[in-house]
């Protein structure tokens, strides 16, 4: 709908003549490609190191469906990707003195010269089907984690579902209140959330897997420093140079390294089988 509202494919080849949209077909155009490769690498990593995401392979039956789950989302995601960037050049043609970004989806899904009526109603569904399957599994696994790793650690309570309740209710009011006024827009705070799950999840997953030596002291040290490095990154305002998620991804894998090489290695837990023959 977008493409033929716009004028078709070859409608693109208008913006390289404008001065002010020739910059989207320029390498170091709109922003330096370093920090562009950055934003694609924090989306990139969130999918693959999402403990949502991976709680899913987790629930495969068998190695075989795992592969097959590898490929289903890679393709998945490659469609989705080549369906979405070209709106953003088609945007150029059908919106005009659009500073907010966050903006260009919901006019175009609301313009009736783009979207027919049920094409609007579908997608409006969709995206609001799509934000509560997110939340809620955020909020739940938010919630349990507060109640495990904090709560039960300071004093344990007779009821740990209520205590879980409560919590879900309390995220969900704090994340309300913060969308009212959000401190950036949508691509904003998902590229920074990207990057967390990057540095925090990545050299605890990917190390954790296939590298024995791995412990718990490691994975704080990770995200502790990489955490450190990427907000310190942002504040002092070096992304024009780097985009902050390769400095703290370095940092967050060599930290790990460091402290499980020079540390207590993890107990390897085997199965009762294979126990029972060592």
């Amino acid at each position: 709908f977008v493409t033929s509202a716009a004028g078709g494919v070859t409608s693109l080849k208008t913006l390289t003549g404008k001065p002010e949209t020739s910059f989207l077909f320029d390498l170091n155009g709109g922003i330096p490609f370093a920090v562009l490769l950055g934003l694609a690498l924090s989306g990139a990593l969130k999918l693959l190191v999402d403990p949502r995401q991976i709680s899913r392979y987790y629930g495969l039956k068998d190695a075989a469906s795992v592969r097959v789950g590898m490929w289903v989302a890679l393709v998945g995601i490659l469609v989705i990707m080549m369906s979405l960037f070209p709106i953003g050049l088609y945007a150029h043609l059908l919106v005009d003195g659009i500073e907010d970004t966050d903006l260009i989806v919901p006019m175009l899904v609301n313009d009736p010269s783009v979207f027919p009526i049920f094409a609007s109603d579908f997608l409006i569904l969709a995206i609001l089907a799509a934000a509560m399957s997110s939340m809620d599994s955020v909020l739940l696994v938010a919630a349990s984690v507060f109640y495990r790793d904090i709560c039960q650690v300071v004093k344990p309570a007779k009821d740990p579902l209520l205590w879980t309740r409560m919590s879900v209710i309390g995220f969900a009011v704090v994340s309300a209140i913060l969308a009212l006024r959000p401190v950036a827009g949508i691509v904003e705070i998902t590229v920074f959330s990207g990057s967390l799950y990057a540095v925090c999840f990545l050299p605890a997953i990917l190390l954790g897997l296939h590298w024995r030596r791995g412990s718990g002291i490691a994975v704080l040290a990770s995200m502790s420093l990489g955490v450190l490095v990427l907000v310190g990154w942002l504040l002092l305002g070096l992304r024009s140079i780097m985009h902050e998620v390769f400095p703290a991804l370095v940092v967050s894998l060599t930290a790990y390294v460091l402290v499980a090489k020079y540390s207590q290695p993890a107990l390897l837990v085997l199965p009762c089988d294979e126990l029972s023959d060592a």
